[in-house]
Formats: C-alpha cells, structure tokens, sequence
C-alpha cells in the first residue's frame, strides 16, 4: 500500500501544480488582445501534467521510499523527524531539478537558474504534504 499511496502522490501532486501553474498563466477571453495568439487552459495544463508526473514517477517515488526508510531508523521525536523529512525532501527537489536540467540542457549555466531550482523544492515539498495527508487518510479508512 506504501508504493500504491506514492504513485496517487504523484499523480495528485502533478495535478494540483499543473492546474495551478494554468490558472495562473491562462488570460481570460475578455481580457484578450485581437490578433495575438494566447495558449488554452488545457495546453497550459497537459504539458506540465505529463513531465511532472514522468519527474514524479521516477525520482520522487523511489526517492522518498530512500528517505521514508532512513527515516525509520533514527531515534528522535516524531515532531524532529518531520521536519529532517520535509528538509530532505525539498534538498531532493533541488538535486531532481540539476538532474533533469542537466540531461535537457547539457549543463549549462542557463538550466541552474535559482528559480527553478526553487521550484524544484516547492513541487518536493508539495509531493511530501499530499503524500502524508493521503497516508492519514488511509490509515484513518482502513483501522476503521
């Protein structure tokens, strides 16, 4: 069920930070120059929806049963070991990020730009909560 709670993770993380990033970059038809060529809502959506699921699936999946497991060796408070997670997690975003950067750009100096590499810890960040609201949710299901 662990790996299962993951991949729902990664398909809901996509979802909620694509329809974000859409909303936000979609201009409304009433504000809408004549002669000018705007991208549709579901453009601004498809095309994150699908490289963020592929990063999701393959780093952030097996990246975080790595941390998870880590994790549940050290013998601290649980409040402490949360917050190590949720750093863990966003410094994953940050090496996920110079990866992928790195293969698409050949590491240059344009794919580092401090942007996306915070980017790239916000959407761990994101992975990390969805991930632990649907384990409470599970947990609170299926003990029921």
């Amino acid at each position: 069920m662990n790996v299962f709670i993951r991949i729902a993770s990664s398909f809901l993380s996509s979802f909620l930070i694509s329809y974000t990033l859409a909303y936000i970059n979609t201009v409304p038809e009433s504000e809408r120059v004549p002669n000018r060529y705007y991208i549709s809502f579901s453009d601004n959506f498809i095309a994150p929806f699908i490289f963020l699921l592929l990063i999701y699936i393959v780093a952030a999946v097996l990246y975080s049963i790595v941390v998870d497991n880590k994790l549940r060796t050290i013998k601290v408070s649980a409040y402490i070991r949360e917050m190590i997670a949720i750093l863990l997690y966003i410094v994953g975003g940050f090496i996920t990020v110079f990866i992928f950067f790195g293969l698409l750009t050949g590491l240059s100096y344009r794919g580092f730009e401090i942007g996306a590499i915070l980017y790239g810890g916000a959407f761990a960040l994101v992975y990390y909560l969805v991930t632990r609201m649907l384990q409470f949710v599970c947990i609170r299901i299926f003990k029921n």
